[in-house]
């Protein structure tokens, strides 16, 4: 993919398909941003320009069709 150097912040990033967004941007070298509403102090610091931006944001409760 060609990501090394690139930052991306991933929402949603502690688990499901956001951990695996993140954990694959990883494995291509991408300093990824993990995101997660508790434990904001080890979440990390900003680390630059944002290269690529995943809002894997979710409803929870779902929706009937």
């Amino acid at each position: 993919m060609g990501l090394e150097g690139r930052t991306a912040p991933v929402s949603g990033s502690s688990r499901g398909i956001g951990r695996a967004i993140a954990l694959r941007l990883a494995e291509e070298e991408a300093k990824v941003i993990v995101n997660c509403r508790s434990r904001e102090k080890e979440a990390g610091a900003i680390l630059g320009p944002v290269d690529i931006l995943v809002n894997n944001a979710t409803i929870h409760g779902g929706i009937s069709l």
